[in-house]
């Protein structure tokens, strides 16, 4: 199932206030047949713990897929110009790591 990301918080909230608008009138003693109220209730329930999963599994894969292509880019960089890297005061490569490097590049 593919939910719009924008689309799938206000699902969910909708899901939430009809499970408690529910909840409200079933304990308002106003319903004569009780059993399938709560057999709704629990549909409800149920749906809204398979929106929830659906919509952590599509925000996980799209962290993922965010993750894999800013790792390609960084590849892609240190390959084509290592020297041009950022570098910092604790990501400063050593002459010594330079050589290796190319030593493993050159394998």
């Amino acid at each position: 199932m593919h939910l719009s990301n924008n689309m799938a918080p206000v699902i969910i909230q909708a899901i939430q206030d009809a499970i408690k608008f529910n909840q409200d009138l079933l304990n308002s003693e106003t319903l004569k047949n009780i059993e399938e109220h709560e057999e709704y209730l629990m549909t409800l329930g149920y749906l809204l713990t398979h929106i929830q999963d659906e919509y952590k599994k599509q925000i996980t894969a799209n962290i993922i897929q965010k993750r894999k292509s800013e790792l390609e880019d960084v590849k892609k960089r240190a390959l084509n110009d290592p020297d041009g890297e950022p570098s910092g005061k604790l990501t400063s490569p050593s002459d010594i790591d330079r050589i290796k490097d190319r030593k493993i590049e050159n394998k």
